[in-house]
């Protein structure tokens, strides 16, 4: 080869490929290597080396990331590694930014932060996994380990500070310190200053917006703005600060526009801790007015124990409009009331040593409590203790304690003994009289009984003479239209139910009969039972006809077998005439214990029983019974003659 100078070569119009041969001097010979042979192996050393695509330096990746987007900056394994379209990003660390595809104008400096980011824009990430699941969020600013780190669509927060506003998925949020604002949810507009967390002691805004709250390095709030509720919660504490415009011992207050200010007509006395409105306190909240000064004259005064008074006072009668407090107004009461024209007072209090204990309601006088809405009474209390709702209540007598209403209802109790429900009644210290004309009735229970009363109409404030209707007595005995339990015995008309003696009893002593009945035919007027769901019998009627049922079902019977000796049974009994003691009238049949020697399912009782007071017990017969024997002695004779006559014809035709 020819000597050239190497200033007299051709330059290299391409980059080289690697497989270009240079001349190298190698152990004083001459030789031959690629470009490739040459630099393999060893560092290259350089003031400057441009690459048109991304450069790996020592695993360490630099370019621009996919897409070569021009203005992206990316420092870092798989840093900006999707990015299609998006520009004016930077990421700085590996995985940050790895996901973007069209977002832009993002920082991201740190392992994983931003590396969800997929269409956020101007995100500022700086820390491992900041804002690290980031999708679609933009111009969030977060600076620490975890900060944002599962936000996906969360915009404009600020989080600078271990794990701070780690969770939330609110927007707008500000929190600045170690974990500040961590257990934030969904609130926005916040900001955080310290370390508390978004739920701590009695204070929860991880779903509320528009707080402001002042923490110290242990999350504990030291001064918060409830936005809510338009308040300032905490404490602070301004020392050094003078006015020259405002005065000793007055009370500071915001004057026009804002400016602060005070008065000559609020005073505060800080050695005696008193308060005056108008003047210079003499008592605990001393209030002024300018005008008479005995007829206007407010104060507070439990330094003397005086009492208490606001309003017009007079300084020589009781008539008074006031709200007072006495130490011992009334002989059983200490109280505090309200004072109206004439000493009609409202007051409450507590009982004193001797009377009861609790809080209490009342007037002075020996005068009314009434309740009204819409300037109409609706309730009163009387000076006797009785209570009229809708009315005023009647003259009661002052044992009695009543409650009346409507126009004539009443409830109340006569002493100790008895507690009534009555209409158109009350009871006074002279009797019982009707409230209005018209009916009377009550209903009262007292001693273990219960008794209903009724009295004809007549008319208002005449005297009750009462009829007992109905009564159901200590014994469980329900006497109707008697207060006897026998009216049978009695000869009065009525009805009882005596479930310890005979049970049922019905009495009238007019010609008109005890009547039953039913609407629809084939129905019973009375089902008869034994011991307890056992059908025994009944009466029935099919709407013309009455019929006496005794229970014969074959179901109930065994044994059953053809009655015999009936003729003979017959032929004992001993068919009588006689007249009856009780009236003489005429009558026939049977005696009843010959009967039941004979057939004794037709007689009930003993002959001769008495009970124990020495009266008879009669005895009582059903002939019915007989029925059945008369039927098999027929029979039995029908036989008797069919078989003479069969003899009497072979008689007769021999």
């Amino acid at each position: 080869m020819a000597d050239l100078k190497i200033s007299a070569l051709p330059a290299s119009s391409t980059p080289l490929a690697g497989t270009e041969i240079l001349p190298i001097v190698q152990s004083a010979t001459t030789k031959q290597v690629s470009v490739a042979n040459l630099t393999a192996g060893r560092a290259v050393s350089a003031l400057s080396l441009t690459s048109t695509n991304d450069a790996t330096i020592n695993g360490v990746t630099v370019g621009r990331g996919g897409g070569s987007v021009s203005l992206n900056t990316a420092v870092g394994a798989n840093a900006l590694a999707a990015t299609s379209t998006g520009d004016s990003n930077a990421a700085f660390g590996a995985s940050a930014l790895a996901s973007n595809l069209g977002g832009i104008g993002n920082t991201a400096t740190g392992f994983t932060s931003l590396r969800d980011n997929t269409s956020g824009n101007y995100n500022v990430a700086s820390g491992y996994l900041a804002l690290g699941t980031n999708l679609s969020g933009s111009s969030n600013v977060g600076i620490g380990f975890s900060v944002l780190s599962t936000a996906t669509a969360t915009s404009s927060n600020t989080a600078i500070g271990y794990e701070a506003l780690k969770v939330t998925s609110g927007s707008t949020n500000t929190a600045i310190g170690y974990q500040s604002g961590i257990a934030m949810t969904t609130g926005t507009k916040n900001v955080i200053l310290g370390s508390y967390s978004g739920n701590t002691g009695t204070l929860d805004i991880r779903t509320t917006n528009n707080n402001i709250v002042l923490s110290d390095g242990d999350g504990n709030v030291r001064a918060w703005w409830d936005n809510a509720n338009a308040r300032f919660y905490g404490t602070l504490l301004a020392t050094g600060i003078t006015n020259s415009a405002l005065t000793s011992g007055r009370v500071t207050f915001a004057g026009a526009s804002g400016v602060l200010s005070d008065s000559a007509n609020f005073i505060w006395d800080n050695t005696n801790a008193r308060l005056g409105i108008g003047t210079s306190p003499s008592f605990k909240l001393h209030i002024s007015t300018t005008g008479n000064a005995s007829s206007q004259a407010y104060n507070v005064n439990t330094d003397t124990g005086a009492g208490v008074y606001v309003g017009y006072i007079a300084s020589t009668d009781k008539n008074e409009t006031a709200l007072r407090s006495y130490g011992s107004g009334f002989t059983t009461f200490t109280h505090a009331g309200i004072s109206l024209a004439n000493f009609t007072e409202l007051w409450a209090g507590v009982a004193s040593s001797t009377g009861p204990a609790g809080m209490l309601l009342g007037v002075e006088s020996a005068s009314p409590i009434v309740f009204a809405t819409n300037n109409t009474e609706r309730m009163r209390i009387d000076s006797s203790g009785n209570l009229g709702l809708g009315v005023t209540p009647s003259a009661w007598n002052s044992s009695d304690k009543a409650f009346q209403y409507g126009s004539n209802s009443c409830i109340w109790n006569q002493g100790s003994a008895y507690n009534i429900v009555g209409q158109n009644w009350y009871h006074s210290a002279t009797g019982d009289f009707r409230i209005t004309t018209g009916y009377a009735t009550r209903y009262f229970q007292g001693v273990g009984s219960h008794y209903w009363d009724i009295a004809g109409t007549a008319n208002a404030g005449t005297a009750i003479s009462a009829t007992t209707a109905m009564t159901l007595d200590s014994s469980g005995n329900l006497l109707v239209g008697v207060t006897v339990t026998d009216p049978i015995t009695s000869k009065v008309s009525g009805v009882t139910v005596t479930p310890s003696t005979t049970c049922f009893r019905v009495y009238s002593d007019v010609s008109n009969a005890c009547a039953m009945g039913v609407t629809s035919t084939g129905s019973a007027l009375i089902n008869f039972y034994y011991n307890g769901a056992n059908f025994v019998g009944s009466i029935t009627t099919n709407g013309t006809l009455t019929s006496y049922n005794v229970s014969s079902d074959y179901r109930l019977k065994e044994n059953i077998a053809p009655m015999t000796g009936a003729l003979a049974k017959v032929a004992q009994l001993n068919p009588v005439t006689y007249k009856w003691k009780s009236n003489g009238s005429d009558g026939q049949g049977f005696i009843a214990h010959e009967l039941q020697a004979v057939v004794p399912d037709c007689v009930t009782g003993e002959k001769d029983a008495i009970d124990e007071d020495g009266n008879p017990k009669y005895q009582a017969m059903d002939t019915s019974h007989l029925v059945a024997t008369l039927t098999a002695a027929i029979q039995e004779q029908q036989a008797l003659i069919e078989s003479l006559t069969t003899r009497l014809t072979a008689l007769e035709n021999k």
